[in-house]
């Protein structure tokens, strides 16, 4: 994940994780440039085949693996609770999670 910097939580490194507020809520945020001018179609991600990992824990590894099977360029990780900006990435893949970092959800964009 190009361009990232591996932070911390509960002293396990959790790629794209980033501390917010004195509450300790985290937002995930990984940018590496995604205009969707500058994607040709195979830079596109495309979540159909991470639709596995649903129930997975949300961790370095399973973020990698995310990017690989997705072709995404940039990945947000979505605590719970979080509030999140709707513009659409095509290259970024999103993933949400809840309290017992479990992945509930992957999206494109």
């Amino acid at each position: 994940m190009k361009g990232c910097q591996p932070v911390t939580r509960n002293g396990a490194p959790i790629a794209a994780f980033a501390a917010l507020g004195a509450a300790g809520t985290v937002l995930a945020g990984c940018v590496a440039g995604n205009d969707a001018a500058s994607l040709r179609p195979s830079q596109r991600c495309d979540a159909v085949a991470a639709q596995r990992f649903i129930g997975a824990m949300a961790s370095t590894a399973s973020g990698v693996e995310l990017m690989r099977l997705t072709g995404a360029r940039s990945l947000r990780w979505v605590p719970p609770r979080t509030i999140v900006t709707a513009e659409f990435r095509p290259g970024r893949l999103t993933v949400d999670y809840d309290d017992t970092m479990a992945i509930t959800r992957i999206a494109c964009g």
